[in-house]
């Protein structure tokens, strides 16, 4: 790898594993002057950095962009449009998103929004169908954690506002075990296998559980190696950060 003085020290380390030209060492300098006139904090300055190197060069850094982005936008206090066709993407790094197919604008909203409200049949089909739970009765654990109650299913999830009505989680999101899964009881249910249905992308279990009926995916390669029929009874983990909540307030229909 080619040496340039204008790389600083972490920086350097995170360019040591890569074979750079002198053309692109010095595009790496010119971004560290620029970035270092901005009078963010060194944090930030790092953070911006890695952000700009993981842009330019996708490959050249693993780094969590839909972490750090966010933070940028706050600190530069600027507001910024992502193109993504990754749902999960645009579901970490904006506060509000437009699902756009052909061009045309089919909804723009939360994501919470386009959750529980997916304004016509094009986004629905986008999101896929997420399990959606009527919640009775819910209360704050602290820390911007609640516990919300779902039939006999008691399912902590990160939120911060007044009760929720209902929660929706996606069966990708819901992970199933023939043997207890080992650590905390948060999110861990027993259900009942119901129907298995195979299509081409993964394996749709449809599952009884605490009075709710779910749907859960599993990947072929894995449903081949486990030993699963209907009436069979299974463990089940709902993954905490992929559960979101709907307070109950639809202001979707308003922003298009």
């Amino acid at each position: 790898m080619c040496e340039s003085e204008d790389l600083d020290g972490e920086v350097s380390i995170l360019l040591s594993d890569h074979n750079l030209s002198e053309d692109e060492l010095r595009r790496i300098g010119d971004a560290i002057h620029v970035i270092h006139d901005t009078g963010l904090d060194e944090e930030m300055r790092f953070h911006l950095l890695t952000y700009y190197l993981s842009r330019k060069w996708p490959k050249l850094l693993e780094y969590e962009i839909d972490v750090v982005e966010p933070q940028l936008q706050r600190k530069l206090e600027v507001t910024t449009v992502y193109v993504t066709h990754d749902l999960t993407e645009a579901e970490e790094m904006a506060d509000r998103i437009a699902v756009i197919q052909d061009g045309h604008v089919e909804q723009v909203a939360t994501m919470e929004e386009v959750f529980f409200f997916p304004r016509n049949e094009r986004v629905s089909d986008f999101i896929g169908a997420p399990n959606i739970l009527n919640c009775e009765r819910c209360h704050a654990l602290g820390n911007g954690v609640i516990e919300a109650s779902c039939g006999d299913m008691r399912i902590v999830l990160p939120y911060v506002g007044n009760s929720v009505q209902r929660i929706a989680i996606f069966p990708r999101d819901i992970y199933v075990s023939q043997t207890k899964p080992p650590g905390p009881e948060v999110n861990r249910f027993r259900g009942t296998i119901t129907s298995i249905n195979h299509s081409h992308d993964a394996v749709r279990l449809k599952l009884r559980s605490g009075g709710n009926s779910l749907l859960a995916e599993v990947p072929h390669h894995i449903f081949e190696d486990m030993d699963l029929a209907v009436g069979k009874e299974v463990f089940l983990i709902l993954k905490l950060r992929r559960i979101r909540a709907y307070e109950g307030k639809n202001t979707s229909e308003r922003n298009i």
